[in-house]
């Protein structure tokens, strides 16, 4: 399996996990992927092999079921003024 196949199935994985709005999700997905090119970049600084540094970044980051699951909003939506507001978008603590 080359570098990006190990990227891509991790992404694919968490597409079929994640639910919600397609631009949301597409914008999550797309910046799950750039994170997870530039950690296997950064491990390849450090000496690994491309497919070693792959795997390591997927690893690092965790398995998709439970990441989609930090993803999520925690009360799905809230409507507010007739606005939607998600959680995720809020800073943590």
């Amino acid at each position: 399996m080359s570098t990006p196949d190990v990227v891509d199935q991790h992404v694919a994985e968490l597409a079929r996990a994640l639910r919600g709005p397609g631009r949301t999700r597409r914008s999550i997905l797309r910046e799950v992927r750039d994170g997870l090119h530039d950690a296997a970049a950064a491990h390849r600084c450090c000496g690994l092999d491309p497919q070693q540094a792959a795997v390591r970044a997927v690893h690092d980051f965790g398995p998709a079921r439970r990441s989609h699951r930090s993803s999520r909003p925690s009360s799905s939506r809230a409507r507010a003024g007739g606005r939607r507001c998600c959680s995720w978008w809020r800073s943590p603590g």
